[in-house]
């Protein structure tokens, strides 16, 4: 079924080498393949994934509620923690979404990364996986260790600037994304971004989102289709 479908949409050899793959996507709660609608009493929306199932052979979620990226302290309360602390097996994946959302920022801040003049690699200066980028660093060299060969995706799924109208929030959010696209230029991976591929304002609350973050029906939809077609071209 699936090679009657999507043959008109790429090529024998491309269906064949993504169906054969298996994708990975890491991120905190928007990523979780089923989302708990507080206002609806007992309706669940389904995940942005289902778009990229058809294609790939496999799609796999990792998400982690109010989870920061960076490294904490008591190793446990951070995405970083709960896959590289924790040594989380990912050797049977082939591709990976990382969607470091902008929300829970830790007071270590945004951080930075630059080209270190002697061994000539991408590192985070201040050397923290403790920052927002740090820890998205962190886990990108994490899954190369498991993986050497995969294939890597950030998008820069956030928050709806219009509903959090603070200006400083606003400042530290287009900070980290602009770090996000400066890190993906240094490693040579694709960066999506949610705003422009998605050719929507995704932001605006009431239309793509329930609580100006988390992704309703229609939000998923816009957000599984530019995925999508960031990475398969479809």
């Amino acid at each position: 079924f699936k090679l009657v479908v999507f043959l008109t949409e790429l090529s024998l050899e491309e269906f064949n080498d993504f169906n054969k793959r298996k994708l990975c996507v890491i991120g905190p709660s928007g990523v979780m393949t089923d989302r708990w609608v507080p206002t609806s009493g007992a309706d669940y929306v389904s995940g942005f994934q289902e778009h990229l199932m058809p294609y790939y052979g496999d799609v796999r979620s990792f998400g982690y509620s109010s989870y920061q990226w960076g490294a904490a302290q008591d190793q446990s309360t951070s995405i970083y923690d709960q896959i590289v602390t924790a040594e989380k097996d990912l050797t049977a994946y082939d591709d990976f979404l990382l969607m470091p959302s902008s929300n829970n920022l830790p007071t270590t801040g945004v951080g930075d990364v630059t080209i270190d003049s002697t061994t000539h690699e991408v590192v985070e200066v201040n050397g923290l996986t403790t920052t927002a980028l740090g820890g998205v660093l962190g886990t990108i060299n994490y899954i190369y260790t498991q993986n050497p060969a995969a294939r890597i995706y950030i998008a820069n799924l956030r928050r709806n600037d219009n509903y959090y109208e603070s200006e400083t929030s606003q400042t530290r959010y287009q900070d980290y994304n602009d770090k996000l696209l400066k890190l993906c230029d240094l490693l040579g991976l694709k960066y999506i971004d949610m705003v422009k591929d998605s050719n929507h304002n995704y932001f605006t609350q009431d239309a793509y989102t329930y609580d100006g973050h988390h992704s309703n029906s229609e939000g998923n939809r816009v957000v599984g289709l530019a995925i999508r077609k960031a990475i398969i071209g479809v």
